[in-house]
């Protein structure tokens, strides 16, 4: 049995035909994949560059953007009053005890490593939160990678960047509890 060969326009057997076949089908596979590689790394360079700026920005608004008045300030006091008193199992605001704030002290004592480390500055008191943060969108990409893909967990990602909501005032660039309670949430899925 013979049958026109395309590319040539010869006669050739089913087995030449299907030979080169395959060899054509394994060329554009592998120029398939050589593409997907290269999306897969101009995605990941973008996700490095935004996560980068974002980065950037973020920690610049750490350090130069005034305390807040409410749970912020409030925490970063218990935290200082904390390392004054040596009790690390009571929150004091004003030296008494703080029954306004009574929540447990886990986030108290990062700020209070946080302050042991790099002194009493607004840095130290929203670095525990700015972590948490980081936490949860590398714990919310990796889940993203494993139950869709790489393409999907880096756009969400990318919109999550922009979410105001997350990435800014009460949760991820302040001295609250919402970043720290936030991450755990979304490891449990």
């Amino acid at each position: 049995y013979h049958k026109w060969n395309l590319w040539t326009n010869e006669k050739s057997s089913l087995f030449d035909l299907f030979e080169k076949f395959m060899t054509f089908k394994l060329f554009t596979t592998s120029i398939r994949m050589q593409m997907g590689s290269q999306k897969i790394f101009t995605l990941k360079m973008l996700l490095l560059i935004v996560v980068s700026v974002t980065m950037l920005s973020s920690i610049y608004f750490v350090c130069n953007s005034a305390i807040k008045e409410w749970d912020e300030s409030r925490n970063g006091v218990n935290a200082y009053e904390m390392m004054l008193n040596k009790n690390y199992l009571t929150l004091y605001f004003e030296k008494s005890i703080d029954t306004w704030n009574a929540k447990p002290p886990l986030f108290t004592w990062f700020i209070l490593i946080c302050y042991k480390i790099f002194g009493l500055n607004t840095f130290s008191l929203r670095l525990p939160s700015l972590l948490a943060s980081v936490f949860f969108f590398l714990s919310f990409f990796h889940f993203l990678k494993k139950q869709c893909n790489f393409e999907i967990a880096t756009f969400t990602i990318l919109v999550l960047l922009t979410c105001k909501a997350i990435l800014w005032d009460h949760i991820g660039l302040t001295g609250d509890y919402d970043g720290l309670v936030s991450t755990p949430k979304i490891r449990t899925i």
